[in-house]
């Protein structure tokens, strides 16, 4: 019966997975493989699958760790550890020991993964409660003085919602950004369109405002590619097409090779230092490819 525990537990803590899924917003997924962000040769963003070899890396850590280690290890991969996949992992290896001693050493450790897990759903809630507030106060400032929600925003809307999220500045993390993907969810069920425009004006004031404060420091005048790549992360989104064409084709501020390589610098200084597959990068991912995707759209359009 002892190789069995692991397996035993695993079904016992699936309610947990579940939970903490909703609460760190990681998308269940039927195979043993999870998602990460990376960057292609092109310059567009791919998905790299976590395979099981992931999953026994971090069994070796926690098995080699000291007791009071376990909590960070476990925080620091949470989306792998709160995964049916991982206690299967679990429950492999323990049907493969060769001994007694370690397949219960296995089912001791998925209990204590499963203890750790409780207590981190609890502080993800507590957080998550704050995150809400966060969101709801961007959220409310996009109305208008009547508490009406008028779509389009007007420009002043979009200032007031800019200038509250810059605010929360130091609160804005993967909670927050679960807090809003969770209304975006319920908007898109409830079919409240400008709602969920709403909330997608949010993700992009956080991209560009993520992006802008994780750029590296610029000593003496910028090149007038990065320039022009401030200029959009300042402006909305909206506005991109207009700006880019002004800024290569009418004035010829740089080039468009130029432009994406500061796009690039981005890149490789803020979006790939992010944790791989968290929300913060995977919403800077898809801000930056949709200003890849419209310079070279431009580019194109002039070699013709």
């Amino acid at each position: 019966m002892a190789s069995q525990t692991p397996l035993l537990l695993f079904l016992a803590v699936v309610c947990l997975i579940i939970n903490l899924q909703n609460a760190f917003q990681i998308s269940p997924l039927s195979s043993s493989r999870q998602r990460n962000v990376v960057m292609r040769n092109d310059g567009r963003f791919a998905l790299r699958m976590s395979t099981n070899s992931d999953y026994e890396y971090i069994i070796d850590a926690m098995r080699a760790a000291k007791p009071e280690e376990l909590p960070g290890i476990i925080a620091k991969e949470i989306k792998k550890v709160a995964s049916p996949s991982f206690f299967m992992a679990i429950a492999d290896r323990a049907d493969k020991a060769s001994s007694d001693a370690e397949r219960d050493a296995l089912g001791r450790l998925a209990t204590e993964a499963t203890e750790i897990l409780q207590e981190l759903l609890k502080v993800a809630e507590g957080q998550m409660d704050q995150a809400g507030k966060v969101v709801e106060a961007i959220v409310v400032s996009a109305a208008e003085p009547d508490g009406q929600f008028l779509v389009p925003l007007s420009a002043e809307r979009k200032t007031a919602m800019k200038m509250v999220l810059e605010r929360f500045a130091e609160e804005l993390d993967d909670n927050f950004l679960s807090t809003v993907s969770t209304w975006m969810k319920k908007a898109e069920e409830d079919k409240m369109d400008g709602m969920v425009g709403i909330l997608q004006r949010v993700l992009q004031l956080y991209a560009a405002n993520a992006l802008k404060l994780g750029a590296p420091r610029r000593e003496g005048e910028a090149p007038a590619s990065s320039q022009l790549f401030d200029d959009l992360l300042d402006s909305d989104p909206e506005l991109w097409r207009g700006l880019v064409r002004k800024g290569l084709v009418e004035e010829r501020r740089c080039s468009a090779d130029d432009l994406m390589g500061a796009i690039q610098v981005a890149i490789e200084s803020v979006v790939m230092q992010q944790e791989n597959g968290s929300m913060s990068q995977r919403v800077q991912a898809e801000f930056l490819g949709e200003l890849i995707e419209l310079v070279k759209e431009i580019q194109v359009q002039e070699k013709k």
